[in-house]
C-alpha cells in the first residue's frame, strides 16, 4: 500500500529535497517510529528511482543499482530530516547545532555498500541542501500547532 501511495507522487524532474518537502506536506505522519521509518523507506524507494539525483535524473548522483540508490535516498532523506529538526529546534543551543561541515562529512560517502566509487555526493550539492533547510523548514501536514514536525516525534524515530 505504501509503495502504491508513493507511486502517486511525481518525483521526476525534482530534486530529492523538493520531493521530500512535497511528500511530507501531503499527510499526517503517524506517531509510531517504526511506521515513520517504513514510510520513509517507501518514499526513498520511489523517489530514489526517479528524482534528479537518480541514475535516470539529470544529476545522476545515486548508484545505477536500484537497491543502492534507494538506500542512498533513504540515508540522505533521514539526514535531511535530522538536519531540519536540529536547525529549527529552539531547545538546541546555537553552538550545538550541526554545522555545514558536519552535514557534508556525514553525507558525502555512505560506504561501498551504498555509494559507488564515482557517485560520492558533491560538496556543493550538500551545501545547497544544508542552506535550503536552514532557510526554509520542512513542514508536515498536521504536526504541531503550526504544521511543524515535533521534536518528540523525531526522537521516537531515532530511538526506533
Amino acid at each position: 500500500v505504501l509503495l502504491s501511495y508513493c507511486s502517486l507522487f511525481r518525483f521526476e524532474n525534482q530534486c530529492l529535497l523538493d520531493g521530500l518537502r512535497m511528500f511530507l506536506a501531503a499527510f499526517r505522519l503517524p506517531g509510531e517510529a517504526q511506521m515513520i521509518d517504513r514510510i520513509l523507506q517507501a518514499f526513498a524507494e520511489s523517489c530514489g528511482r526517479t528524482c534528479d539525483e537518480s541514475s535516470r535524473g539529470r544529476l545522476k548522483l545515486f548508484s545505477n543499482d536500484e537497491k543502492k540508490a534507494s538506500d542512498g535516498a533513504y540515508l540522505l532523506s533521514f539526514s535531511i530530516i535530522m538536519l531540519n529538526t536540529d536547525q529549527h529546534n529552539n531547545n538546541i543551543r546555537a553552538d550545538r547545532k550541526m554545522s555545514v561541515e558536519d552535514f557534508v562529512k556525514n553525507n558525502t560517502d555512505y560506504g561501498r555498500d551504498i555509494t559507488d566509487p564515482d557517485k560520492k555526493l558533491p560538496r556543493d550539492f550538500l551545501v545547497g541542501i544544508y542552506n535550503s533547510i536552514r532557510e526554509e523548514q520542512i513542514r508536515t501536514e498536521g504536526e504541531g500547532a503550526d504544521g511543524v514536525m515535533t521534536v518528540e516525534r523525531w526522537k521516537d524515530v531515532l530511538r526506533g
